[in-house]
C-alpha cells in the first residue's frame, strides 16, 4: 500500500510538472495568485527567493550569520526527540535545520565571495563543535553540517584564490576542527592535496606556514606534530626541500610515532641505508608495542627487497608467518623464498613445523637468516594446526593430506562431538569433499553423509539447507558409484527418521 502511494505521488509530480510547463503567462500569473491565497507558506518562500536574488553580498553575509546563529543554538538529544514525538503530538522537539546557512553559502559561492565564505565557515565550524559538544545524536547533524562545509569546500578549490591559501584553507580544516566536517578521505572533490600540478612556489608558502604551526606546539606535543606531519611531509616534498622534512623529524623524534616520522622521510629522500638504522633504533628502543615495532620490521623487509636481498626479505616473511601461520601467509612466502631459491626447504620444514609444533626458525637445516628483530614461534600448543594444513593441502590438490587433516581437525573420541566439530568445519569439508570426488569418490560420500549428520542434530531452516545442498552435491559421485538407488535410500532414510519435521520432508520431497 504504502509503495503504491509513492508512485501515485511521483506520477501526480511528474503530471502536475507537465502541466505548468503548458501553461502561458496569463495563467501562470493566476496560479502563483492561488499558491499565495491558498498555501500559507508559499509567500514567505517566494519572498525569501526574491530577497536572496537581489540581496547584495553584505546582507547576505548577515543572514547567513544569523541562519548559523539560529541552527546551532540549542543542542539536540536523538532518542529525547523520538521518544517526545512518538508519545506526545503537541510537544515535538524538531532537529536542528541547516539548509538555510547551506542556501546562503551557495549564493555567496554564486556571487564569487570565497573568503567572505572562508570566514563564515570558520564560524559556522566553531558553533557546530559547540553544539556537537552539548548533543546526542545519531549522525544526521553531523552530515547537515558537512553538506554546508562541502559548499564552501568546492568554492575554495574552484575559486581564484592563490593555491597556496586553498592548500592550507584544506589543512586549516582537518587539523583544527574538533569533527570530521570536510571528508576528503572519502571524496577526492573535496581535496586540493592530491593535485600535482601546483608549483613549487606555492607548495613553499605552504611548507612555511605549517612548520610555523609546528614551532608553536612544544615539541613534546607529540599528538599535535603527529596531525601535521601528513601535510608539512607532503608540503616540503614537493617544495624540494624533503631534506628539511627530515631535519624536523629528527629533531622531534622522542617516541616510537617519531621513529615513523624520520623512516618516512629519510625514505622519500631514497637514504635507505640511514632509514634502515633508524629502524634498527626503534626495534632496540621500543618495548611492549608491537604495533608500531611490526612496522619498523615491516620497512626492512622492504629496504631488503628495494636491495634485492631476497634472502633477508624472505627471512622477514617467514617469521611474520611463523608469529601468525595461516593458510594466505603460508602461500605469500612463495614469491620471497622462490627468489631467494630457498621455497622447497622452507615449505617442507614448515609444514612439519606445522604439525609437530617444532621451532623452525630453532632448526639446524632453517635455509634462512634468523632476522635479528624478528623473534617467532609457533604455538606449539595448538599444533598440530590441522585446519591450516588442510587448507594448505587443499590449495596445493594434495587429495590424500586433505582428508588426513580434515579428520584430525574434526576427529572426537564420540561421534556426536566429531559431528559438532564437522559442522562447524562443514565448508572446508563441502570444499575437501568437492576436490577428491573424482580421485577418492567414496571418501567424498562419506564426508558428504556425516555432513548431513551432523546438520540433522539440530532443527532449522538453515540446517535443512545444508542437507539438501550436501544431496545435491553428492548424487552425481553417488550415482558414478553405487546407482540412483542408494541415493535416494539415503532421502528415503531422512524422510522416515525425521518425519516430524515437515519443511525438511518437504524440502526432500522436492529433491529431483
Amino acid at each position: 500500500m504504502r509503495m503504491n502511494k509513492e508512485l501515485k505521488s511521483i506520477e501526480d509530480e511528474k503530471g502536475a510538472i507537465q502541466r505548468i510547463a503548458e501553461m502561458d503567462f496569463a495563467e501562470l500569473k493566476a496560479l502563483v495568485g492561488d499558491l499565495i491565497k491558498n498555501v500559507g507558506e508559499a509567500l514567505p518562500y517566494l519572498s525569501h527567493k526574491f530577497v536572496m536574488e537581489n540581496a547584495s553580498a553584505e546582507q547576505v553575509v548577515r543572514n547567513a550569520r544569523e541562519a548559523i546563529e539560529d541552527s546551532t543554538q540549542n543542542g539536540y538529544n536523538y532518542w529525547e526527540h523520538h521518544r517526545r514525538g512518538y508519545f506526545v503530538d503537541d510537544d515535538w522537539d524538531e532537529a536542528p535545520d541547516y539548509s538555510n546557512v547551506q542556501e546562503y553559502f551557495e549564493r555567496l559561492a554564486k556571487l564569487g565571495k570565497v573568503r567572505e565564505l572562508m570566514k563564515l565557515c570558520d564560524y559556522f565550524v566553531k558553533r557546530c563543535e559547540e553544539q556537537l559538544n552539548v548533543s546526542d545524536d545519531e549522525g544526521d547533524m553531523l552530515c547537515g553540517m558537512q553538506s554546508c562545509v562541502e559548499v564552501v569546500a568546492h568554492a575554495v578549490f574552484d575559486g581564484n584564490l592563490p593555491d597556496s591559501e586553498k592548500l592550507l584553507w584544506e589543512y586549516r580544516r582537518h587539523i583544527g576542527d574538533g569533527f570530521p566536517f570536510l571528508e576528503s578521505d572519502y571524496d577526492e572533490t573535496l581535496t586540493c592535496w592530491k593535485r600535482t600540478d601546483i608549483s613549487t612556489k606555492e607548495w613553499n608558502k605552504v611548507a612555511d606556514e605549517i612548520v610555523k604551526d609546528c614551532k608553536k606546539s612544544p615539541a613534546e606535543h607529540d599528538s599535535d606534530l603527529s596531525g601535521r606531519w601528513h601535510y608539512l611531509s607532503i608540503a616540503l616534498q614537493n617544495s624540494g626541500r624533503g631534506d628539511e622534512a627530515v631535519d624536523i623529524a629528527i629533531a622531534t623524534c622522542t617516541s616510537l610515532e617519531g621513529y615513523q616520522r624520520v623512516v618516512e622521510a629519510l625514505y622519500a629522500r631514497d637514504r635507505i641505508d640511514e632509514a634502515t638504522e633508524w629502524c634498527r633504533k626503534a626495534l632496540s628502543n621500543g618495548k611492549g608495542d608491537d604495533w608500531h615495532l611490526d612496522k619498523f620490521k615491516d620497512w626492512l623487509r622492504r629496504f631488503a627487497a628495494e636491495r634485492g636481498d631476497w634472502r633477508v626479505a624472505a627471512a622477514y616473511d617467514a617469521a611474520h608467518f611463523v608469529r601468525s601461520p595461516g593458510c594466505d601467509g603460508f602461500f605469500g612466502l612463495e614469491e620471497s623464498c622462490r627468489k631467494a631459491g630457498v621455497w622447497k626447504d622452507v615449505r617442507k620444514i614448515l609444514l612439519d613445523c606445522l604439525a609437530t609444533g617444532e621451532q623452525p626458525l630453532a632448526r639446524r637445516d632453517w635455509p634462512l637468516p634468523v632476522p635479528e628483530y624478528g623473534e617467532a614461534q609457533i604455538s606449539a600448543k595448538n599444533c598440530p594446526m590441522a585446519e591450516t594444513l588442510c587448507r594448505i593441502a587443499l590449495r596445493e590438490k594434495r587429495d590424500t593430506d586433505m582428508v588426513k587433516w580434515l579428520y584430525v581437525l574434526v576427529g572426537c573420541k564420540t561421534e556426536p562431538a566429531m559431528l559438532r566439530q564437522m559442522w562447524h568445519n562443514q565448508e572446508l569439508a563441502f570444499s575437501v569433499a568437492e576436490a577428491i570426488s573424482d580421485e577418492m569418490p567414496d571418501e567424498a560420500i562419506r564426508i558428504w553423509k556425516q555432513i548431513i549428520a551432523a546438520n540433522c542434530l539440530s532443527a532449522g531452516e538453515s540446517y535443512y539447507e545444508t542437507i539438501i545442498r550436501a544431496l545435491k552435491v553428492m548424487k552425481p559421485t553417488m550415482v558414478r558409484q553405487t546407482g540412483e538407488k542408494s541415493w535416494r535410500d539415503i532421502i528415503a532414510n531422512l524422510r522416515e527418521e525425521y518425519g516430524r519435521r515437515r519443511n525438511l520432508v518437504k524440502m526432500l520431497d522436492g529433491l529431483r
